[in-house]
């Protein structure tokens, strides 16, 4: 049996102390490993948990309801284009707005639903229409290409007033509840001119006079 000296048993407690050390420096190494790896997994994981702010939000339609419940504005795109639709607290539609092929358009209406304005916004015309409740119009005043007025109608829905502004300048037209028209005030390149008319349409005053035939 071979005998072991103080010496080589000195010897081999160093080698297994020096052992030791390397495994102790290779568990701390592999320990600060790990922390590290779960701070990038947890730093990753608040990132993800963490709300972001959409750039952009796409729907076919939007539905704005107050605290009740109720519905009060729907955003969404009709069969001509897109179209904002608002109710009061009653559920009562108050305010169209929307855009179809022609132009955009904006109709309020009453508490009982009936359109009372009107504004759009056309190639070759814009205006705005004025209803009575009844639903009959009342008031125009737009353009149409060339020209702009103001149209004033009675209950039956006749034109009983008419202002005007073309390039042969501006007029204003009174008619009766008949339609027919019986007063003719208009400024064009000669100056202004007046005409009267009866109830059968002949003139029976006119100003400057004599008349001259070259005017309405």
């Amino acid at each position: 049996m071979t005998e072991i000296t103080t010496e080589a048993l000195a010897a081999r407690l160093e080698q297994v102390e020096r052992r030791t050390r390397r495994l102790e420096r290779q568990n701390g190494a592999l320990k600060a490993l790990a922390l590290i790896l779960a701070a990038t997994v947890a730093v990753f994981a608040l990132v993800a948990a963490t709300p972001r702010t959409p750039k952009s939000l796409e729907a076919e339609k939007f539905v704005l309801s107050d605290a009740s419940g109720k519905q009060r504005a729907v955003l969404a795109t009709q069969s001509e284009g897109p179209e904002l639709a608002m109710y009061d607290g009653a559920g009562k539609l108050r305010a169209t707005l929307g855009v179809e092929a022609e132009g955009p358009g904006l109709v309020l209406r009453d508490a009982a639903g009936e359109e009372r304005t009107g504004l759009w916004a056309e190639q070759d015309a814009q205006g705005l229409i004025v209803f009575d409740a009844k639903g009959e119009e009342r008031v125009w005043v737009g353009r149409r290409k060339d020209s702009a007025g103001l149209t004033l109608r009675d209950e039956a829905g006749a034109a009983r007033a008419i202002l005007g502004s073309t390039p042969a300048g501006p007029a204003l037209d009174l008619h009766d509840a008949s339609g027919a028209t019986r007063v003719h005030l208009f400024v064009d390149a000669q100056g202004p001119s007046l005409v009267m008319y009866d109830t059968q349409g002949r003139r029976w005053y006119q100003a400057p006079y004599p008349f001259t035939g070259e005017r309405r």
